[in-house]
């Protein structure tokens, strides 16, 4: 059934069909993945552990990517306290992009990175805050 509109036919919102589009669980974003966030208004990006995402924004426990060749030398610095990454709430409206911090080829992930140079990974190293 479509109804008439100003003179053009439209299908009902009943009528349209939308596509289902079934994702891999890989390509599933769980809390406590790792990820980058990209940000705008300021641009910014951030590296960090997902904490919550909801329909008002989301909460990441991170640095910003400019920052990271800093914090890894705090904490290696043989004299430093225990540093923790700021937990952030990010509003929705601010949010560009989402994505998995995933190696790509032969480049690594900064997660691997940072597991290379700390010698454990965000995760772990996070859980002494914890």
């Amino acid at each position: 059934m479509t109804r008439m509109y100003r003179g053009l036919f439209a299908p009902l919102p009943s009528e349209i069909l939308y596509p289902v589009v079934e994702f891999p669980l890989s390509f599933i974003m769980d809390l406590h993945s790792i990820v980058v966030v990209s940000l705008h208004s300021p641009k910014e990006k951030i590296w960090g552990e997902l904490l919550a995402i909801n329909p008002s924004g989301i909460t990441v426990r991170g640095v910003d990517l400019n920052s990271f060749d800093h914090f890894i030398r705090q904490i290696n610095e043989p004299d430093g306290e225990r540093i923790g990454l700021p937990t952030i709430f990010f509003p929705m409206n601010r949010l560009e992009r989402i994505s998995l911090d995933e190696p790509s080829g032969s480049i690594p992930s900064m997660d691997e990175l940072f597991a290379r140079k700390i010698g454990r990974s965000l995760t772990d190293y996070l859980a002494q805050f914890a």
